[in-house]
């Protein structure tokens, strides 16, 4: 938007404009001249980002000294667009624009000088040796060798959300905090698998911890996945975690369906659940699309037969009549679950006169 400027004769205005985080800036003009005054810059300890206007170079720097923000900014830190850290030096603002730092950049300064071992005393506006504290939801390692969730600091050493001793054993209980320091990824990787085949589950936002589902041979299981929703039926095995279930049968979120193969979600990263009841039957009306069928009671997956509604017709084959089909009730007796069971119940006519032909064929 361009700016408007209002010519006003033999006057003199000035407008003072507040801008973020202390920075003023003083406008005078008339309708000859107009200039700036009284602009006041980074000051120290103040994170700055940078970015040169030509080949989009950037990074961040802690200010070094209050500095009229002429030619260079000089600097305790600055973290560079490579993530390297050079200290004590400064940067020439020609072609460059700067802004105050957000938090998350802030944050980036921070932890690269983490790794370094140094931290920055806001207070002393100062860099000093860095000294880890764990916080809550910390995956933490001891000096014998036990990995825990570090929850607070008590009496007796840090008090977990969970762990396992050094010897394996699942525990609730305290760690004492001798040589405590941050889990590396793969000791955070394992312990999360165990977590998984333990039962539990860890909300890391929330910081809470839950117990599991863990599904049975034949349950429905609901895997919720970045893409969409899958639900199959999970099929006996070695619980593993980190590794894909096996099933009876599998429809994707994209509608594709499997028998006997492996359910695509990773074990440890997806959210399981026991399937909702409109959930199942999206499976069971999927497989009888395709012909197939659960028994539930003898766990495998069969050809599907389809079944009456209590009150609705349904057709039998019969050689001896005229129609070669007979038109029953289905009352849920044991004389239609026999038919059932024998394969003679049919949903149309068509189907039970073909099969009274086949009867007479043989």
């Amino acid at each position: 938007m361009e700016p408007t400027y209002q010519s006003i004769k033999n006057k003199t205005m000035k407008k003072e404009i507040e801008l973020p985080k202390g920075a003023k800036l003083t406008i005078e003009y008339d309708e000859h001249t107009s200039k700036l005054s009284g602009v006041s810059h980074f000051k120290k300890g103040d994170f700055v980002y940078w970015v040169e206007s030509f080949y989009g170079y950037h990074g961040i720097i802690i200010i070094k000294e209050d500095c009229p923000c002429d030619d260079c900014l000089p600097y305790f830190v600055h973290l560079n667009i490579s993530n390297e850290i050079n200290f004590n030096s400064s940067i020439g603002t020609y072609h460059r624009t700067q802004r105050f730092a957000t938090k998350q950049e802030k944050q980036n300064v921070l932890d690269a000088l983490n790794k370094m071992g140094k931290d920055w005393d806001f207070e002393k506006m100062e860099l000093v040796k860095f000294i880890w504290t764990p916080k809550p939801g910390d995956v933490c390692v001891n000096d014998k060798g036990s990995v825990f969730i570090f929850k607070k600091m008590c009496k007796n050493g840090a008090e977990p959300y969970i762990g396992f001793w050094s010897d394996k054993t699942f525990t609730d209980g305290e760690f004492y905090s001798f040589g405590i320091r941050l889990a590396n990824r793969e000791e955070r990787t394992k312990f999360f698998e165990r977590l998984v085949k333990e039962g539990y589950k860890w909300d890391s936002k929330k910081l809470e911890l839950t117990k599991r589902w863990v599904p049975r041979d034949g349950d429905f299981v609901t895997s919720v996945t970045p893409n969409g929703k899958s639900v199959a039926i999970y099929k006996r095995g070695e619980y593993k975690c980190g590794e894909f279930l096996q099933v009876y049968a599998n429809i994707l979120y994209n509608g594709c369906l499997f028998f006997g193969e492996e359910m695509r979600c990773n074990r440890v990263k997806h959210n399981e659940y026991n399937s909702t009841e409109s959930e199942k039957q999206t499976l069971l009306d999927a497989m009888h699309s395709a012909g197939k069928d659960w028994d539930a009671v003898n766990k495998k997956v069969v050809d599907y037969r389809w079944k009456p509604k209590l009150g609705e017709s349904y057709f039998v084959p019969n050689p001896l009549s005229f129609d070669f089909y007979t038109i029953l009730s289905w009352d849920n007796d044991i004389s239609d679950n026999t038919k059932l069971g024998r394969g003679l119940v049919f949903k149309t006519k068509e189907e039970s006169i073909s099969r009274a032909k086949q009867m007479l064929e043989k």
